[in-house]
């Protein structure tokens, strides 16, 4: 089958069956998902549904409608979790050494320490 075809056919599918598929995904993958940032969780969503082959207009568009909620106290303890695990990854570098890798994980994490 050549490639215009199945763009094409592509293209005729509805949303809403993309919707269907993509949120039996994202149920899938939410309940595998304990001591996670909710950034964390958006992102490896997003992952997921691009390794799945979903455009990035479709998930754009089921990441709008979705909302990752998680309480402070999750939030606390999924950051608490990330923290120890940084610091068990890096504990055997010298110190200055330890801090420049801590920032650096910090700042992709998108967290200030």
């Amino acid at each position: 089958m050549s490639s215009e075809i199945c763009d094409q056919q592509l293209v005729e599918v509805n949303f809403e069956d993309w919707e269907q598929v993509a949120m039996r995904t994202i149920s899938s993958l939410l309940r595998q998902t304990e001591k996670q940032s909710v950034r964390q969780i958006e992102t490896k969503i997003r992952q997921k549904l691009m390794a799945r082959g979903f455009t990035g207009d479709i998930i754009a568009k089921l990441m709008q409608r979705i909302e990752v909620k998680s309480s402070e106290s999750d939030q606390l303890s999924a950051l608490t979790s990330q923290g120890i695990k940084a610091y068990k990854k890096f504990r055997r570098y010298p110190e200055s050494e330890r801090n420049q890798k801590n920032q650096t994980v910090a700042s992709d994490e998108r967290i200030h320490v």
